[in-house]
């Protein structure tokens, strides 16, 4: 499963629910501008197990910060400064793109290697 790309998600639905607020950003319930774990899983399509691997990353980069929301239920809501800045410069994203180079390049050596290797035996022949 792609972790990466479900932070992505997460932070740009966050992102839009505080974002469309109106008033004073700076002043707001939580419970306005957050999504429940049982929201988070029903919109990411993740287990329990899932969403915690999905929101450990993104609150140990301080990108999300955790509420309790009145129903007796905790939440998430976006961090205005670091969050924000994470979705709009696709932090994610990128790490997937580095991911697939990351293999891509591993795999060229490899073709690479085995060109040599081919070239050099029947050369020597």
């Amino acid at each position: 499963m792609n972790y990466n790309r479900k932070r992505h998600k997460l932070l740009k639905e966050l992102s839009r629910l505080i974002t469309n607020r109106e008033e004073n950003r700076n002043d707001f319930d939580c419970n306005e501008v957050s999504m429940s774990f049982k929201q988070i899983d029903k919109f990411l399509n993740v287990t329990r197990k899932e969403r915690e691997i999905i929101l450990s990353d993104l609150w140990k980069s301080n990108e999300i910060i955790l509420c309790e929301i009145p129903i007796n239920d905790k939440g998430c809501y976006i961090n205005d400064s670091v969050g924000i800045s994470s979705f709009s410069n696709n932090k994610y994203i990128y790490k997937i793109i580095f991911k697939i180079f990351k293999y891509l390049g591993f795999i060229s050596a490899t073709i690479y290697l085995l060109i040599t290797i081919y070239d050099f035996i029947y050369k020597n022949k």
